[in-house]
């Protein structure tokens, strides 16, 4: 096994990067994380990264103190 199996680096197929929301939880509240694959483009270069509900950087997630 080489580091392109385990690390592949292609772009194809892959849906672009999303701007980061903003998640306002509750006392008591939930939220799922879904880390997946991306495309973004820096510097005119396509890049994989790992984004988190479809972001770079994940989603700010706002919870009051002591919830």
């Amino acid at each position: 096994m080489n580091a392109d199996d385990t690390f592949p680096t292609g772009t194809e197929g892959l849906e672009p990067a999303s701007s980061p929301s903003v998640v306002r939880l509750r006392d008591g509240g939930r939220f799922d994380f879904h880390i997946a694959p991306v495309r973004k483009r820096i510097d005119g270069n396509d890049v994989r990264m790992l984004a988190y509900n479809g972001s770079i950087p994940g989603p700010t997630l706002h919870v009051d103190q002591g919830s």
